[in-house]
Parts: structure tokens; sequence; C-alpha cells
């Protein structure tokens, strides 16, 4: 009797579910998928697998808790030549300070050099030029509570 009326709510919940799930309507929009880039050699080379490996000035991108075992300033910069003539750039500089935890900035942007404004009428161009640029702030903090276990924060301002 238990087991029929622990399927029954499985059932109950899945259908529930299928509902709730309704149809997507904002089909072919996106919005900061330049986040998904990654960021450092090691990590790429891992196959970004890295958040728990994270303990150099690239933490700050893949577990701002790995800020806490850096033990020296760092800086890292880093720029790629992107498909479609875009650029991506990042940079961070993560500080350690005795006592207090490790602290933590960066800033990744993906941008695109101006292209002519083309419409199905004016193939050609129409004189007018467009860019565009995604960026993102970040502030972080990190800190050991004991030789295992270490948390670490973001702050992001996204555009």
């Amino acid at each position: 009797m238990e087991k029929l009326f622990r399927n029954i709510c499985v059932m109950l919940l899945f259908s529930i579910a299928l509902l709730q799930a309704g149809e997507i309507t904002k089909k072919g929009t996106t919005a900061a998928q330049f986040l998904k880039i990654g960021v450092g050699a090691r990590a790429a080379a891992m196959g970004e697998s890295y958040a728990a490996d994270a303990s150099d000035a690239s933490a700050i991108y893949w577990n701002p808790a790995g800020l806490a075992s850096v033990t020296a300033n760092e800086v890292l910069f880093v720029r790629t030549n992107w498909i479609a003539d875009m650029t991506y750039d990042f940079a961070s500089v993560v500080m350690p300070m005795q006592g207090l935890g490790t602290f933590g900035l960066f800033y990744q942007s993906l941008n695109m050099d101006e292209m002519e404004v083309r419409t199905e009428l004016v193939p050609e161009g129409t004189g007018e030029l467009f860019s565009a640029t995604s960026l993102s702030l970040v502030v972080s903090y990190a800190r050991n509570m004991t030789e295992r276990f270490a948390f670490g924060v973001n702050a992001k301002y996204i555009r």
C-alpha cells in the first residue's frame, strides 16, 4: 500500500511539472553568455574542471574560495581574439591581507568593433555604424576558516 501511494505521488508531481513547463516564449534570446568563457591556460587544459583546484589569480573566476590559498599579491591579464573579430579581455588583481582574508577584483569584457548597419532594403549598408560590448566587474573576498575549509564570495556587476 505504501509503495502504491509513493508511486501515485511521484506520478502526480511529474504530471504537475509537465503542465507547469508551458511554452518557452523567449526563443532565441540570451543574456550575458560571455560569462561562460573560461579563464586561464591551466583551466582550459583541464577541460574547465578547475573549480576544486583553483588556487591562483584565476580562482576569482572559477571558485572565489580558492583565493584564500593565495599567499602573495597576484595579477592576471588575458586577451583573446575571439570569433567574428571580437576580443575577450580579463584582468584580475588578488591581494591577501594578513588576518583579514584575501580580497580581489576582476574585469571581464567581450567587445565587437564597429560594423556597418545593413538592412533588407539596403544590403550594402546605410552609412550608420554600431558596436557592442558586454562587461562584468567583480569584487571578491575569501578566507580560510580552518586548514581544510575556506569560503569565498563574489559580488558582480554585469552590463
